[in-house]
């Protein structure tokens, strides 16, 4: 689209008026025939062409009497021949855009004087395109009127004022903040970028030097180095920590450019820069995710393990390493009771609580769920690494205050270490599982190192499990009675307590409960096998009776029963279905089920108690139950755990012990169990000590029902 406006530009200020001139003395010369005219003529258009040279233009003239003329070099280059001094309009416009032919068509019809316009337009060319400028004005000499004017190729000067528009829109809109200085780091120009980036307004920044955006973090060497590069290769890049108008620090990914002259100087510098902050804080979040655990803000499984080969590696052969595996008891309770946010918040304030009694001893991180591993790098002996276990396991029964709720949890702990019991990771984190594993089996809420016989013929826990779901229908589990004996008089039989055995079809023996109770415990069978064996229980209950024997029957309760809102109703019926006396059957429960949720084991333990059955604390010393709890328990019985009754014949701390909890039990009017005697004088003691009853391989191992039978008659029980 052609446009028209005044002539401002230098050319015309400078060329436009010589070329005017040298027209109008043409003019006047030709009105002089002579040959001194035409002579003179001949020169001025020697000049006139000379100076067309310089502009760079084509020269024309319009006479509304004679025509168009135009000179040589445009009939050139507008490919015409013609010979003719004055030329038509149709001789000659027909080349030119049919808006141009109108802006001429207009300056013919024009009755305007010392008019001067300016035309710019396209033009296709012997298949070239190119782009043009036309100038003209209108010339009065005595009322005849004339206009003359000079066509200019502007292809190049408007390609390159497109590129100037480009770059100008590229630096206004450009997402990169983009900086120009001088060769001495005067900032000349900006954009909107670097103002949305570092907070400067372009009148803030214009004239200062890109060394007032600094954090100070980046030292004079840095600086330094940058410039070294810069003069040398002509090039930098790399990130630079800046701070903002507001004065935060962002990290900037910047490259510097220098701008050299026509003598191969530097000129310029120009500085494209985004902030790439939030980038750089995502991949830190994301290497936190790789190597740490995000609730706990504790080390990983991968970290853990990273660490622990590259220790492994510079242990010496006079030092160990310790690995602790540490397993929360019965979280998954937590979870289902009181909801998942508040179980996060208890391993939250375990992972605190561990990472800070470690302190620098060791490391400490969460595998997953409710495991957590602990690398104690130096150790000289067994002894050391469960000391170190013990501190563990003391703060994780502590009671925890979570979201106004008070929890008491336990865990139990296995121990093994490197490089006596293992020569590799892999083998130090399973031999550490086996102790665990073992010590959940023996009731959790323990510590147990690796021996090597917990390595004899382990079945894995996936085909544990496998065959555990068959078990009941395939009517592979069997019950053991192991006797308690009155102690105020020989072969006084007080009970049994029943135990589960499981003997698979198709496999020589049994196997242990110490492999397959945590399973069950981890899988949520433990569930179903309680109950069976309740019903088991029972069913012998009824059977002795129908035999004229009352024999009450002991089971264990597993955590996962007691918190189940339906143990009160199935234990009702199984006793009503049965035709069983309450009194004759007991749960026994361990301090940790207890401890787990008080209010609502109390509830449970109250409403069994109602029914008239019997409740004992099994194990009890190892626990950590206080007294205002134990006060309020609905039980009738306390069994003292094996581990004090082992060394009683020579330990005095042991014995003190049994006679305070046998002085406790007899404050608060319950009866007491001790559990593992296994000799005469083990029995001796706790009978004089005024201990209620004993149970232990002195009086008889578990048995199966018909060898128990057997003891019975061999003991003349009726």
């Amino acid at each position: 689209m052609a446009t028209l406006d005044m002539m401002n530009s230098s050319w015309d200020k400078q060329w436009f008026p010589t070329l005017t001139s040298l027209i109008e003395r043409i003019g006047h010369l030709s009105e002089d025939g002579s040959s001194r005219g035409f002579s003179r003529i001949e020169a001025e258009w020697s000049r006139l062409r000379q100076a067309m040279q310089l502009m760079g233009g084509y020269v024309w003239e319009y006479r509304s009497e004679e025509g168009w003329w135009l000179s040589p070099e445009l009939k050139s280059l507008l490919g015409m021949d013609s010979s003719s001094y004055w030329l038509r309009s149709a001789d000659w416009m027909t080349v030119l855009p049919e808006s141009e032919q109108e802006f001429l068509r207009g300056l013919m019809q024009s009755n305007s004087t010392a008019k001067q316009s300016n035309l710019s337009f396209p033009l296709t060319l012997n298949q070239q395109s190119y782009h043009f400028s036309l100038r003209a004005i209108c010339l009065s000499d005595e009322g005849y009127k004339r206009w003359v004017g000079v066509l200019e190729d502007v292809t190049s000067s408007r390609a390159l004022e497109n590129r100037v528009q480009i770059a100008a829109h590229v630096l206004e809109h450009a997402a990169q903040g983009i900086i120009i200085t001088d060769r001495h780091f005067n900032i000349l120009n900006t954009n909107q970028a670097c103002a949305d980036i570092c907070g400067y307004e372009q009148v803030e920044i214009i004239g200062r030097k890109p060394r007032m955006l600094g954090s100070g973090w980046h030292g004079q060497p840095f600086y330094q180095s940058m410039l070294t590069q810069l003069f040398t290769q002509g090039h930098w890049r790399g990130e630079v920590l800046d701070r903002n108008k507001s004065g935060e620090m962002y990290i900037s990914q910047m490259d510097i450019s220098s701008v050299l002259g026509e003598q191969g100087e530097v000129t310029h510098f120009v500085l494209f820069f985004s902030d790439i902050t939030e980038q750089r804080l995502a991949e830190r979040k994301l290497n936190q995710l790789a190597y740490l655990d995000v609730l706990t803000d504790l080390p990983n499984r991968q970290h853990f393990v990273d660490n622990l080969n590259r220790l492994m590696k510079q242990a010496e052969a006079s030092r160990q390493l310790g690995l602790i595996l540490l397993d929360m008891d019965n979280f998954k309770l937590v979870n289902e009771s009181w909801g998942h946010a508040t179980g996060d918040a208890l391993l939250i304030a375990v992972a605190r609580k561990l990472k800070k009694q470690l302190g620098q001893r060791g490391e400490i991180a969460r595998l997953e769920a409710d495991e957590f591993a602990v690398l104690v790098p130096d150790v000289a002996t067994e002894a050391e690494a469960l000391l170190v276990a013990r501190e563990l396991h003391t703060i994780c029964t502590e009671c925890f205050d979570i979201n106004g709720k008070q929890i008491y949890p336990s865990a139990t702990l296995g121990v093994a270490l490197f490089p006596n019991q293992a020569r590799d990771a892999d083998e130090l984190f399973k031999h550490a599982d086996m102790a665990r594993f073992r010590a959940k089996a023996l009731g959790k809420n323990r510590i147990l190192c690796y021996e090597n016989s917990m390595g004899e013929h382990p079945q894995g826990r996936l085909q544990i499990a496998n065959k555990l779901r068959q078990a009941i229908p395939r009517n592979e589990l069997k019950l053991f009675y192991q006797p308690k004996m009155d102690t105020s008089g020989p072969c006084q039989l007080a009970g049994v307590e029943a135990l589960i055995r499981w003997f698979p079809l198709g496999e020589e023996g049994m196997i242990s409960p110490m492999e397959f109770i945590p399973v069950a415990e981890e899988t949520g069978m433990i569930v179903n096998l309680g109950y069976w064996v309740l019903e088991e229980a029972c069913r012998q209950i009824a059977d002795w009776r129908s035999m004229g024997w009352t024999i009450p029957i002991a089971v264990n309760l597993s955590a996962r029963q007691l918190m189940d809102a339906s143990l009160v109703d199935k234990v009702h019926e199984l006793l009503q279905r049965f035709d069983v006396p309450a009194e004759m059957l007991e749960l026994e429960l361990t301090e940790s089920t207890l401890m787990l949720d008080v209010d609502e084991a109390l509830y449970q333990l109250f409403a069994l108690r109602d029914l008239g059955i019997g409740l004992a604390i099994d194990d009890f010393g190892t626990g950590y139950s206080s007294m205002a709890y134990l006060k309020r328990l609905p039980i009738q019985t306390l069994k003292i755990d094996r581990a004090f009754v082992r060394d009683i014949e020579n330990d005095n701390e042991d014995r003190a012990i049994i006679c305070a909890i046998l002085a406790l039990a007899k404050s608060l009017g319950l009866k007491v169990v001790a559990e593992g005697v296994e000799t005469q004088p083990q029995w001796q003691f706790l009978a004089e000590a005024g201990c209620d009853m004993t149970q232990g391989y002195l009086q008889g191992r578990p048995m199966p029902v018909e060898e128990f039978e057997g003891f019975l008659e061999r003991q003349g029980y009726k």
